[in-house]
């Protein structure tokens, strides 16, 4: 394949799109998902042009339009959630992922980019896999340092569920589009191996079952049809026995207590699906709003805590941001108006598309993990879809009739909005939280940090982060009035435990007893096992 010019540059910008992002991770920030976002929005802003000046009307695959009536309908959330910042923030970034997928779709109908595709996947998919075997085996310390307190492998993602969702998405994609890949059957094999082996050490139990469930259905599918080639058959089989032969230890020490009471993921997992549910009761018709889940869980999983059977639940408060199931916590911030467009947004694709083995395994990981946050996860699943032969007879219709295709001037409106978009994300998110990050060093390390934490939260978008560490900051320097008022307001951003914890210290540093005993029950109620909040507790009622 012989590219000139333009040509490769544009080929060396999808590549690019698609295996950096997924790849790119930054201790500067308080999440591993925002460095990814930057650099997809600035590949994205360097790809644009090229749909600019390409000729013809803008095509839109019939999912992107419902993702893009989707995603219109999730912000208008944004008039009843009690973080309405959130609700903005959020739809930006699934904003800029219909974009990418729509300028991905437009470039990559020739064949030469779609091969590119198919190389950013696989390569992507086989460095997220090494890069769990070069901290497995502490090759880089530096890179992927060791924590006392986080035993897992967290990869580039920053968690060890995205990073093995990531790779059995790649192993699935592999299956699915062996012959279309240009590469000899052996490379293949040794890629299949890599990922194999990543898939196990991210000690993914979700994952696993996932790529498992699906490949198995794929392999019985291509049996029966007598589409299966004999000898990929024994020679993947025998590579996915080596890797467990390879990891039995692991593989033991993960399953030897699934599904007991030793289970700690899974009974995590229980109390929050218990707390989800109470959350949808209670805003059974709106929801509590796109992005908002994390603001009122503290409460419905205190809910769930408190409750006759609460005790049964294993309790873990720096799992509380997300469902750990996309689903259900769709259903949560959408509430009953929203179930046919989530239902839609996860099963549309099954009756639009053939080849859906892909989008089955990213369906059964958002069961149990929160995927949705990484747009890499959801870019690469959507481009197994998006290919002209897997196309169904209803979108080949559609597309016949013309009726998927927009005029010209609907490209310079998305580049607009596209630009607007990732301005407003760096203004709102990415440069606050970098900021964020700063202060929490220097907060850590001792060394006064006032000034940054104060010019945070004069934000609008002002994280309960940022709140949290200034009040710290100003609690250590003993001026609990300031930090007092501080800490109230924070609770227009977050119902958690730990806020209520040191506004109970506060209120008692100022003598305000009784609010510092209200503060420490509304503490007790999140978190009750939280022995700081037990002993002030103790002390105020033993003290009249």
């Amino acid at each position: 394949m012989y590219l000139m010019g333009k040509e490769k540059i544009l080929w060396i910008i999808i590549f690019s799109i698609i295996t950096f992002p997924s790849l790119i991770f930054s201790y500067e920030f308080t999440s591993f998902i925002y460095p990814k976002e930057i650099v997809l929005s600035i590949l994205l802003l360097l790809l644009f042009p090229f749909l600019l000046i390409k000729k013809g009307k803008l095509f839109v695959p019939i999912y992107l339009i419902f993702l893009f009536f989707f995603n219109v309908f999730l912000l208008s959330g944004c008039m009843y959630a009690k973080v309405p910042e959130k609700v903005i923030i959020r739809s930006t970034e699934l904003f800029l992922t219909f974009v990418t997928l729509l300028v991905l779709v437009n470039l990559v109908k020739d064949e030469k980019y779609d091969i590119c595709i198919e190389y950013g996947i696989l390569i992507s998919g086989l460095l997220v896999s090494l890069s769990l075997i070069v901290q497995y085996f502490n090759v880089l310390p530096v890179l992927f340092p060791q924590y006392t307190f986080y035993k897992q492998l967290y990869s580039v993602f920053g968690n060890q569920n995205l990073a093995g969702a990531y790779i059995a998405i790649v192993m699935m994609g592999l299956l699915v589009r062996w012959n279309r890949i240009l590469l000899n059957d052996i490379c293949k094999f040794i890629s299949f191996f890599i990922l194999g082996y990543g898939l196990v050490l991210s000690n993914s139990r979700s994952s696993w079952f996932s790529f498992l469930v699906v490949c198995t259905i794929y392999i019985l599918k291509k049996y029966k049809n007598n589409q299966w080639d004999k000898r990929r058959f024994v020679c993947l089989t025998s590579i996915m026995f080596l890797v467990i032969l390879l990891m039995l230890p692991n593989l033991y020490d993960r399953f030897q207590h699934t599904l007991t009471d030793k289970d700690v993921g899974f009974r995590v997992r229980l109390w929050i699906y218990d707390g989800s549910i109470r959350m949808f009761l209670s805003n059974p018709f709106w929801g509590v709003g796109f992005g908002n889940f994390y603001y009122w869980s503290p409460k419905y999983l205190g809910d769930a805590l408190n409750s006759s059977y609460g005790t049964m639940h294993f309790r873990n408060e720096l799992l509380t941001l997300h469902a750990h199931n996309d689903i259900l916590e769709l259903l949560t911030e959408t509430g009953s108006i929203g179930v046919l467009f989530v239902i839609l947004f996860y099963l549309l694709p099954l009756f639009l598309y053939r080849n859906t083995y892909v989008w089955w395994v990213f369906l059964f990981l958002s069961l149990t993990n929160p995927i949705l946050i990484s747009s890499s996860h959801f870019i690469i699943t959507c481009l197994s879809l998006f290919r002209e032969e897997e196309r169904m007879n209803l979108e080949e219709i559609v597309n016949m009739n013309k009726f998927l295709f927009f005029s010209t001037k609907t490209k310079s409106i998305i580049y607009c909005l596209t630009v607007i978009s990732i301005l407003f994300l760096f203004y709102a998110l990415w440069v606050p939280d970098y900021k964020l990050r700063q202060a929490e060093k220097l907060l850590i390390l001792g060394q006064d940090c006032e000034a940054q934490y104060a010019e945070l939260v004069n934000s609008r978008f002002a994280t309960y982060s940022m709140y949290e560490g200034y009040a710290q900051e100003l609690i250590g320097k003993g001026k609990y009035q300031d930090a007092y008022k501080i800490l109230q307001k924070a609770l227009d951003k977050t119902d958690g435990g730990n806020i209520y914890l040191l506004l109970g210290m506060c209120a008692e540093e100022l003598g305000l007893k009784e609010e510092s005993e209200r503060w420490y029950r509304e503490c007790l109620y999140r978190f009750p096992d939280n022995k700081e909040a037990q002993d002030c507790l103790s002390f105020i009622e033993g003290s009249r």
